[in-house]
Order: structure tokens, then C-alpha cells, then sequence
């Protein structure tokens, strides 16, 4: 494993054990050699992730591979932690509304609690309702939109064809198609 430029000394790697029954305290850590080398040695049979992390630069990187430890070594894995990329986007009223009404927050949220993705930064919309998240780890991310007035609500969110909030918006391959998010502007009600 090594981080930006094969620089492995800001560079941590830990076993975390995939089974959320386990203890956080389970997790078996390691020190990189120079050469960017690791090992765990006397790990239990189960599967975990192996997860890099940097700490260089702004705010960290990781990466995460799934592993299944049994009675027998695993050699050779290499674990690529890929640089931040940019995430953008552009919000805009349901209907023929043009304008955006006020300044939003777009935040990503990891998908998955355990993934060691830091808090991000959130993006905030300028006039035009654009916005930009510069520096978000490759990973699966939940889009949240705030503030958001009692007479607005959140309608849809897209990546190109994709529908962001049912799936995620999924940055695992290392790029982002431009965020595409509606915001309704006459909430239903509901009595009981």
C-alpha cells in the first residue's frame, strides 16, 4: 500500500472485521515499513476489509478491500488509495421556478458508518445554484440538502440516469457525473 507519489510514511493499514457483531476493538493494526510493505501476523480466520488510510495533504484518503482470512498466509495484495476527486452540481426549483430561493448546503454522507471516510466539507450553492465539493474520497455517499424551509422539499437527485436517492451517489470507480438535484415547492399533507 502507498499513499500520493509511493510516499508510504503517512500511510496507516488496519484489519476490520466485516461482521458488525464484532467489537471495534477487534480491529488488528499494522505498521508500514518504508517501502511501503505490511503484515498482520496471527489474525484470526473471518472476513474483514483491509483498509489504508492517509493522512497527508487537507484531510485524509482510503482505501478498503474486502478479504477472507482462513488457516492458511494471503501474500501479495496491493491496496491503490486513489487521490480526492470533485463532486459538482446544480439545484434548482421544481416547475418553472428559475431562481434558487436561498443558499444551500449539499453534504455527502459515507453510506457505510464503518468506512473511515472523514466528515466532509459541505458544498454550498452560489446564486446560480451551483455548487462544488472538491476533495471527496472515492466511496458510496448518501446527498443530503439543508437548510430546507417547511414550504420546500427535497424531489429528486441524479447522477446522468442514475436516481441518487434510492441508490447513492457511488464514487467508487474514482469519477462523478454533475449531481442534478430538484427541490418541490408545494409539500403534500398527510392527517390522520
Amino acid at each position: 500500500a502507498v499513499g500520493a507519489n509511493n510516499q508510504s510514511a503517512n500511510v496507516s493499514v488496519r484489519l476490520q472485521p466485516r461482521n458488525t457483531l464484532n467489537m471495534p476493538g477487534m480491529n488488528v493494526n499494522s505498521r508500514m515499513r518504508p517501502d511501503g510493505s505490511f503484515e498482520f501476523a496471527s489474525v484470526p480466520p473471518g472476513s474483514y476489509y483491509l483498509m489504508a488510510t492517509t493522512n497527508g495533504g487537507n484531510r485524509g484518503h482510503f482505501a478498503r478491500m474486502p478479504i477472507d482470512v482462513g488457516t492458511s498466509n494471503i501474500e501479495g495484495l496491493v491496496v491503490t488509495i486513489n487521490p480526492g476527486i470533485s463532486v459538482i452540481g446544480h439545484v434548482k426549483l421544481d416547475g418553472d421556478a428559475q431562481d434558487v430561493p436561498q443558499s444551500f448546503n449539499i453534504r455527502l454522507n459515507p453510506r457505510d458508518p464503518g468506512s473511515g471516510v472523514g466528515a466532509l466539507q459541505p458544498g454550498k450553492t452560489g446564486a446560480d445554484g451551483n455548487f462544488r465539493i472538491d476533495d471527496v474520497n472515492p466511496d458510496h455517499y448518501t446527498v443530503n440538502l439543508n437548510p430546507m424551509p417547511g414550504n420546500l422539499y427535497l424531489k429528486s437527485i441524479r447522477a446522468g440516469n442514475v436516481d441518487v436517492m434510492a441508490s447513492g451517489l457511488d464514487l467508487s470507480n474514482g469519477s462523478s457525473p454533475a449531481l442534478d438535484i430538484v427541490v418541490g415547492t408545494n409539500p403534500a399533507s398527510v392527517v390522520g
